[in-house]
């Protein structure tokens, strides 16, 4: 019937072909709505997985680099030791300036 439209004198049938497309209308509304819809959530739950594999990247990062650091031998230990004692000994005496 749709090809036919071309043949029908719209004059006369107006009416009919407004009230068919509004008939329409509201289920094309809902068929489309549903559509973006479900677009958004796709979208939506790919960002989320990537953005917890990012997460989890960054985390296996950061234990390996906690790992890295605890395994490491004492190197530097006695530097460390006295350089601390050195701020120890410049906050004392800053405090007792005060």
């Amino acid at each position: 019937m749709e090809t036919f439209w071309p043949l029908i004198p719209m004059a006369v049938f107006r009416p009919l072909v407004l009230r068919t497309l509004r008939s329409r209308l509201p289920w094309e509304v809902e068929k489309n709505l549903s559509r973006l819809a479900v677009q958004w959530s796709e979208t939506a739950w790919r960002l989320i997985d990537q953005m917890a594999g990012q997460a989890d990247t960054f985390m296996h990062h950061e234990l390996a680099a906690v790992e890295e650091l605890v395994g490491r031998p004492q190197q530097g230990k006695a530097e460390i030791e006295q350089a601390l004692g050195e701020v120890r000994r410049l906050e004392e005496s800053t405090s007792a300036v005060e």
